[in-house]
């Protein structure tokens, strides 16, 4: 009997856990982790304009080319200048002589078949008047002549030297133009003379009478005339001061 109910028990006890182990229960299952969240690229910082360059702004030269023959104005004569970016800028004299050329910062040059090409280095500053003689190709100038000038107490001396006779291109001066302008300035130097302007007749020197002229600074120069005309004037320091 006490066997019985030992065995009743056990059966009960086998009944109520089951006839297998419980499967272990899943685990919950992990959180899943957040994305890396993707970085918001900086944005490149805008560079600041650069200051728009200020043009350079060039100046209008006009004047009137005459030949050195007669005097006549020289229609078709090739005139050049050179702007900021030293760029050639061209124009033609019309039929009167005339030309006018804009947007010129240095330079001028006179050019036309038959006759001596006239350049010279020049910077502007402000527009200008420009008058030229120019000489023909046969013109003989000074060779190597330099004028000089002796300020006296009521007179300027000038002198220069006689062109040297040669086998191959005789010295046929006829005569000599002294011209004097009374502008300080390099560009004065290539205006028309406004104080004086005469021939010497044929001598290589000049006496200038001054007692009535004001003191300044004054420039002169010197041309030859043969059978061809006037020549290109002498180059070089003719800037000199009356007291």
């Amino acid at each position: 009997m006490r066997s019985l109910a030992t065995l009743l028990i056990a059966c009960w006890l086998w009944a109520a856990c089951g006839s297998s182990p419980s499967a272990p229960s899943p685990s919950s299952p992990g959180l899943t982790p957040s994305p890396t969240p993707t970085p918001t690229p900086t944005p490149a910082p805008t560079p600041s304009p650069l200051p728009t360059p200020v043009p350079v702004r060039g100046f209008t030269v006009s004047g009137m080319i005459t030949d050195g023959f007669d005097g006549s104005p020289l229609s078709s004569v090739r005139v050049e200048g050179w702007d900021a970016n030293r760029l050639s800028v061209t124009t033609l004299t019309d039929g009167r002589g005339h030309y006018s050329i804009s947007n010129v910062i240095e330079g001028m040059s006179f050019s036309r078949s038959g006759f001596a090409t006239e350049g010279f280095f020049i910077d502007f500053s402000r527009d200008s008047t420009l008058n030229w003689i120019l000489p023909r190709a046969c013109a003989v100038g000074l060779q190597g002549g330099q004028l000089i000038v002796f300020v006296g107490a009521d007179y300027v001396d000038f002198k220069w030297p006689a062109p040297t006779e040669r086998a191959d291109r005789p010295a046929t001066v006829q005569d000599y133009l002294l011209e004097i302008g009374s502008s300080s300035s390099l560009l004065g130097y290539y205006r028309s003379p406004d104080v004086l302007a005469t021939f010497t007749g044929g001598a290589p020197f000049y006496k200038w009478k001054t007692p009535s002229v004001s003191p300044g600074l004054y420039w002169a120069r010197v041309r030859m005339k043969n059978d061809c005309g006037l020549s290109m004037p002498n180059f070089g320091d003719t800037s000199f001061r009356l007291p």
